[in-house]
């Protein structure tokens, strides 16, 4: 089995409702996706191209420049919506933990053979998602065990259609 892993930036605002980031600010997010599978004809997991393409799709390009919002967070989800900004609505807080688990299940259920996920808020500080089983049912949600918390495309919320559709 080999691995590959490109990096990606971005830039995104968000609030945490229940912590000293309870003001809305922003990041310019790095994000690490590592694929893993048997080498092809030509020696390769995956052209990185295809990867780059892939994640910005699945990921990136709903994201950057957008303000991601906690669903219950209704002061700045009326705002952000009053206002028409860049907006993803989600069903949790969103924390670098939060975020990077379901970074991943998008990615995933899109059809990459992820196996993990790193994404860095700042240059010191980051949070890693990697599932249990992370090539056992890549792209079909299988990897989530009985129990675990979902984060994928079917309980988030997602306005303006900024989010492509990967999952929906």
């Amino acid at each position: 089995m080999h691995t590959i892993t490109r990096t990606f930036s971005f830039d995104m605002g968000h609030r945490i409702t229940h912590s000293r980031c309870f003001n809305p600010h922003g990041h310019t997010y790095q994000l690490e996706v590592t694929v893993a599978d048997e080498l092809d004809e030509y020696g390769m997991v995956m052209d990185f191209g295809e990867l780059k393409k892939r994640v910005n799709e699945l990921v990136v390009d709903g994201l950057d420049h957008c303000f991601i919002c906690y669903s219950r967070d209704t002061v700045l989800r009326t705002f952000l919506e009053e206002n028409d900004f860049k907006r993803t609505l989600v069903d949790f807080e969103t924390t670098a933990e939060n975020l990077v688990e379901w970074i991943y299940h998008r990615l995933a259920e899109g059809g990459l053979k992820v196996t993990h996920v790193r994404l860095y808020e700042t240059q010191n500080s980051r949070a890693d998602y990697i599932p249990k089983a992370p090539l056992e049912g890549a792209g079909t949600g299988k990897d989530r065990a009985a129990g675990g918390r979902s984060k994928d495309s079917s309980t988030a919320v997602h306005s303006n259609e900024h989010l492509p559709a990967g999952g929906d």
